[in-house]
């Protein structure tokens, strides 16, 4: 994403951005266009950074199993009770509940929800059945307290 192509989300109605990567440029760009911006962070430094430049939301991205779960979210909040950790990638059903105890701010449920092979044939049933399950999920969830 970049400035050019953040302005054109926004002249096309976007209400949100969120992209793969820290950019503080963008960041700018979202900031003077009055909308949210959610870049995606590896690291702690990343999301600290991201932060710093302004984004409200910082996009745990990739969230890869046995890396960045649930215990990492926590250990990362621990120090930096600031961020807004919003997992993406590597969030199931079964696991939302724990990064929400653990402190994420959000969920973003992308394969979790929209299998590939459901959407090409339009099995939308499929698609509301896990969002349900999804909601499910979420509100079973022991939420934390979070900072003001």
């Amino acid at each position: 994403l970049t400035p050019a192509e953040a302005q054109a989300a926004v002249s096309a109605g976007a209400q949100f951005l969120v992209s793969p990567v820290v950019d503080e440029a963008v960041l700018a760009e979202a900031a003077r266009l009055h909308v949210a911006m959610m870049p995606g962070c590896a690291t702690p430094t990343e999301m600290l950074r991201a932060h710093r430049a302004g984004a409200a939301l910082q996009k745990l991205f990739p969230s890869l199993p046995g890396t960045h779960g649930p215990t990492w979210v926590a250990q990362t909040l621990a120090p930096l009770p600031m961020l807004r950790i919003v997992p993406t990638s590597g969030v199931t059903i079964e696991n939302a509940p724990a990064f929400l105890s653990a402190g994420a701010w959000a969920l973003g449920f992308v394969n979790a929800l929209f299998d590939p092979a459901d959407v090409r044939a339009q099995r939308w049933d499929s698609i509301e059945t896990r969002a349900r399950a999804a909601i499910h999920a979420v509100r079973s969830a022991e939420i934390p307290a979070t900072p003001a």
